[in-house]
């Protein structure tokens, strides 16, 4: 409950300040490619998800471990994820503008800053039910909290830097991925 809390928290609380720091234009341009990749990946990697908890919970009733079931969902969440966001990545502006017109060609280009991090959240949130595998909550929890954190942090310093929301984007995107990383490095070593 509380890491879900942490985690609601975060993309409220940055939605909040985006429109404090920048404008409530800004927000819709920002929230924009937020639904158009959020819902759907999230949507297919919560369903991945399922199948993996599972699969995973299957397999460590069995022997223990969870290790091939989790290598096997990492090499394919990994080839869907880079395939598909590779693509969008070269294409995504084009699109806003087609689908949604040219007065939101910023959400296009707000798009194309965070797709490294949709690619990356797409592989690592379905393995991240590892933690409840392995009955590690409090881990889950404190990495939830972390987020938190990272998300106020960089909008405070875009804010104190007078960043522009380019930056303020690319420079969240680097330390949430660097985050969701992490978060990857440490469900893989609960097999050891």
């Amino acid at each position: 409950t509380w890491a879900g809390l942490a985690n609601s928290s975060s993309s409220e609380l940055v939605n909040i300040l985006i429109s404090y720091i920048y404008s409530i234009k800004a927000l819709g341009f920002y929230f924009l490619p937020n639904r158009v990749l959020g819902v759907p990946s999230a949507f297919i990697s919560n369903s991945i998800g399922q199948v993996f908890f599972q699969q995973a919970s299957n397999e460590k009733a069995k022997t223990g471990s969870v290790k091939k079931t989790f290598v096997n969902t990492l090499k394919k969440l990994s080839i869907i994820s880079i395939i598909i966001f590779s693509i969008l990545f070269f294409i995504i502006e084009d699109m806003f503008i087609l689908v949604f017109g040219e007065n939101w060609s910023a959400s296009g280009t707000y798009a194309k800053i965070l797709i490294p991090l949709f690619c990356i959240r797409f592989i690592v949130s379905p393995l991240s039910l590892m933690s409840f595998i392995f009955n590690k909550n409090e881990i889950e929890f404190i990495w939830q909290f972390a987020l938190l954190v990272i998300h106020l942090l960089t909008v405070l310093l875009a804010f104190y830097l007078k960043l522009s929301i380019e930056n303020y984007l690319s420079i969240m995107v680097i330390a949430v991925s660097l985050h969701y990383l992490l978060l990857l490095k440490i469900i893989s070593n609960y097999n050891k």
